[in-house]
């Protein structure tokens, strides 16, 4: 049996009169079918709400607190992102809490205060996330060893559809492996973080850069290849400090401390590729690399550039940005 909460809100101004809050529970019984991998697919039993935003720019209350103007004449169309997360397990909820924290500080610049904070709440971005940790490992799909994700990708991007997302994003580096696919099978436009990062790579003015992300990343050489293409040379760690990273993302994903081994572990990656290999900068490709690290990423010798950050601003920049009209298929 399947259980589906459904929750609706309807918020144009703060009025009590224009909130509203729908509930719907519905009990599906279904039989799971399974993929030619032997991976169970239950999605195609779930319910399929539909959960639209407003075409045109959401009111929203000022710091000051008063209905802030459009700003623009013509309609904007608000890009609502989902997520397929899960992949690793705390992928989506570090990608939730870099939003969140992005969005505060942009509520800050807004002028908001301890005084009127609470009215900042409509100024950050919706997202709808499947946390779907059922999906194969992408890291052992892509080296060849495991079953392929393929079909679970399809099965959540288009789940994720149906629930209302414009597009859809991947909180893992190694998942964009298959994002041609995965895109053409559902008809969902699929974030490309990739070229995202690359692009994030080349504004900066950084030509040679270190690599850190899975095994399975590295073998697919799709992120390598797409940095080139931008004209980056790419520097990957050596096969034995490549075997160190994989420990610390295990290690990261069984709940270790990264100060109990995999903070020293990386900064001492990092300080060998900067010192050894001469690079500027350094690539976190993987959800566990870049937890890990923590604030270390602070070094002032060296440029960061954190997969999951370029991330989040890429799909806060959809939802709020009203100067043009973002379309899904952009």
């Amino acid at each position: 049996m399947v259980v589906a909460t459904i929750k609706r809100i309807n918020s144009g101004n703060f009025n009590s009169d224009s909130v509203v809050e729908t509930f719907v529970h519905k009990v599906v019984t279904w039989k799971p079918k399974v993929n030619d991998d032997g991976v169970s697919n239950f999605l195609s039993a779930l319910p399929k709400p539909r959960i639209s935003l407003k075409q045109g720019r959401q009111k929203t209350i000022s710091a000051a607190g008063e209905a802030e103007p459009d700003g623009n004449d013509a309609p904007t169309k608000q890009c609502l992102v989902g997520v397929v997360g899960g992949i690793g397990p705390a992928a989506s909820v570090r990608l939730q809490d870099i939003i969140v924290k992005k969005d505060s500080l942009r509520c800050k610049n807004k002028g908001f205060t301890r005084e009127n904070g609470f009215l900042a709440d409509s100024h950050h971005t919706p997202l709808l996330v499947f946390n779907n940790p059922q999906i194969p490992n992408n890291n052992r799909g892509a080296l060849g060893i495991g079953p392929s994700p393929v079909d679970a990708l399809v099965d959540s991007a288009s789940a994720l559809q149906r629930a209302g997302a414009d597009a859809v994003a991947f909180a893992c580096t190694t998942a964009y492996t298959w994002k041609d696919i995965v895109s053409a099978r559902s008809g969902v436009h699929i974030l490309d973080l990739l070229q995202l990062v690359a692009k994030k790579v080349v504004m900066s003015g950084c030509k040679r850069v270190g690599l850190l992300d899975v095994d399975g990343t590295h073998a697919s050489g799709r992120f390598k290849a797409c940095l080139e293409e931008h004209g980056i040379e790419v520097v990957l760690p050596w096969k034995s400090e490549q075997k160190m990273i994989m420990n610390v993302v295990a290690d990261i994903k069984m709940g270790v401390s990264a100060a109990d081994g995999p903070l020293e572990t990386l900064v001492e990656i990092v300080t060998q590729l900067v010192k050894r290999d001469g690079v500027s900068a350094v690539i976190l490709g993987c959800t566990e690399v870049s937890s890990a690290l923590g604030t270390a990423t602070n070094r002032p010798d060296i440029t960061y550039f954190d997969s999951l950050s370029i991330l989040a601003d890429e799909i806060i920049s959809r939802f709020h940005d009203t100067k043009e009209v973002r379309k899904a298929s952009s």
